[in-house]
Parts: C-alpha cells; sequence; structure tokens
C-alpha cells in the first residue's frame, strides 16, 4: 500500500524523489522506504495498492518488481554459460590437437 509519493514535478506527477508504502510480511503492517521510487508503476499517490519486493533481513526497504529488471538476472547466468563454452571449446581443441599430434 502506497502511503505517500513525492515528484519532482507534482503537477504531472513526475520524477518520483521519495515512496513511503506499508508492507506486510507477516500480517503486520511496517512502514517502509522504496529503495528507487523512479520505477514506481503508472505514477502512484496515497491509498494505491501496489506490488512490492520486500526482505525481511531489510526492515524499513522495498523494491517495485521493476527494479529487479533482466540485466540484473540474466547477465549472471549468461556470463556463467559463457565461461562454460570457452572451457568447453578450449578442452575441445586442445585434445583435437593432441590427437592430430599423435597420428601424424
Amino acid at each position: 500500500m502506497v502511503d505517500e509519493v513525492r515528484y519532482g514535478r507534482p503537477e504531472q506527477r513526475t520524477d518520483a524523489t521519495e515512496a513511503l508504502v506499508t508492507v506486510e510480511p507477516d500480517g503486520r503492517r511496517q512502514p517502509a522506504v522504496v529503495d528507487s521510487p523512479h520505477s514506481a508503476p503508472d505514477r502512484p499517490s496515497a491509498g494505491d495498492a501496489v506490488t512490492l519486493l520486500h526482505d525481511p533481513r531489510r526492515p524499513g526497504h522495498a523494491l517495485f518488481p521493476a527494479q529487479l529488471g533482466w540485466a540484473d538476472t540474466l547477465f549472471p547466468g549468461l556470463l556463467f554459460c559463457a565461461t562454460g563454452l570457452a572451457a568447453t571449446a578450449a578442452g575441445t581443441v586442445a585434445t583435437v590437437r593432441y590427437v592430430r599430434g599423435r597420428e601424424g
């Protein structure tokens, strides 16, 4: 639930500078601040229900799902895959050279 949003341009409700929300992780209402309010969906105002991500290890903080973009989750996975493919290719090339060297 959105409690308050402060905008850099309040007349247009753009450039959110701070978003104060209430999260209910265990049925208890807890105030929290959104870490990057510029990713707020559709210019929220007080009283709007929004989807938030909340980590109990960081009380008082919340995230909008849009803050976890594909780059944050996809990059480490692609880097891991690329490293594995490079190692496999290097091993294959080394094996082929070794086998050809023994045959020739």
